[in-house]
């Protein structure tokens, strides 16, 4: 997209800042499950699950599993998403180094377990994108009302404009895949497969969140040490239901 060439000729280029789908959220409250979280509310939100009776078991053992290896002096709660992943990830790597049979002593109550400290990220990442499969939007539906005017038709070649978004949430993104393929609504530019939208994605996520277009066997081999050092060789212990 940098080389002229690549770009497609645009009408309009929507950029959703972040507060964007926390102001179209259902329920504008940062501990309720309909609303899309800000950096520095997924934290709370995570915490918030570790003593949910609502929610799948998996998650809250999940949540634990998070807490309890936490090991930074600032409280997990009070960090932002990103500022999470980086202090844990230090913290961890540097315990890895200098006494790597600490981690798997690190489990949930359910036996999950630390073995590394992108193991950390994985089990983040799981339970981030559970957060973000229950974001709704309200009901005067400002998102749906773009996608309606800007984003019509079926054909990717048919359309003239396109997205930016520094929000994790998929408000926006329902609109988009209820029309066109994941391959022309997402950059897909992980594994062998791929599609239209290498080249000019309807919509740029700007975070790279976890629900870009991509295969489940390779959502799960993303995030595993093996595969950013050796290739695809890891076994996942859990999915994504």
């Amino acid at each position: 997209m940098r080389r002229r060439a690549n770009r497609p000729t645009l009408d309009t280029l929507f950029i959703f800042g972040a507060g964007a789908s926390y102001d179209a959220s259902e329920a504008r409250d940062r501990l309720s499950v309909h609303t899309t979280p800000l950096d520095r509310q997924f934290c709370e939100r995570i915490k918030s699950e570790a003593s949910s009776t609502s929610c799948p078991a998996w998650v809250r053992e999940t949540a634990l599993l998070i807490l309890q290896s936490w090991r930074d002096t600032k409280p997990f709660e009070n960090c932002g998403l990103e500022e999470a992943v980086l202090l844990q990830v230090a913290h961890l790597n540097f315990l890895n180094a200098i006494q790597p049979r600490r981690l798997p002593t690190i489990r949930s109550p359910a036996g999950f377990a630390l073995k590394s400290e992108w193991d950390f990220v994985y089990h983040l990442a799981h339970i981030v994108a559970f957060i973000l499969r229950h974001c709704r939007e309200k009901p005067s539906s400002p998102f749906r009302r773009i996608a309606r005017d800007f984003f019509h038709g079926r054909q990717l070649a048919g359309v003239t404009n396109r997205a930016i978004t520094f929000n994790y949430d998929l408000l926006f993104d329902h609109h988009l895949l209820n029309r066109f393929a994941a391959r022309d609504v997402y950059f897909e530019g992980i594994g062998r497969y791929g599609g239209a939208g290498d080249s000019n994605p309807l919509l740029l996520k700007v975070h790279g969140s976890a629900n870009w277009f991509i295969f489940e066997e390779e959502y799960d081999k993303a995030f595993s040490t093996e595969y950013i050092s050796k290739g695809w060789r890891r076994e996942a212990g859990w999915n994504l239901p």
